[in-house]
């Protein structure tokens, strides 16, 4: 068996990692609203003419956007509370 001692994080380091991430989520969220983007165009090529269908379809799209969006952040809370308390 081999132990090995790891010294805890200087908060130096801690603040790095909690920056990058940040901008990890961030590029998270950004592709998330392109793949909407795409969604939305496709909606729109699939459905025309039906602007029922259409508009019921967008909401539903922007109401998965808004939870997935949601999720990213809470994981980036949660993580960013894990750093801190080492």
């Amino acid at each position: 068996m081999l132990l090995i001692s790891i010294p805890p994080l200087a908060q130096e380091r801690r603040e790095e990692l909690i920056k990058a991430m940040r901008q990890k989520l961030e590029n998270g969220k950004i592709m998330v609203r392109q793949v909407r983007h795409e969604a939305m165009e496709d909606i729109k090529k699939e459905y025309e003419g039906r602007e029922d269908d259409i508009s019921r379809l967008e909401k539903d799209v922007q109401k998965l956007v808004d939870e997935t969006v949601e999720k990213i952040e809470d994981w980036g809370r949660q993580k960013e509370q894990e750093l801190l308390q080492i």
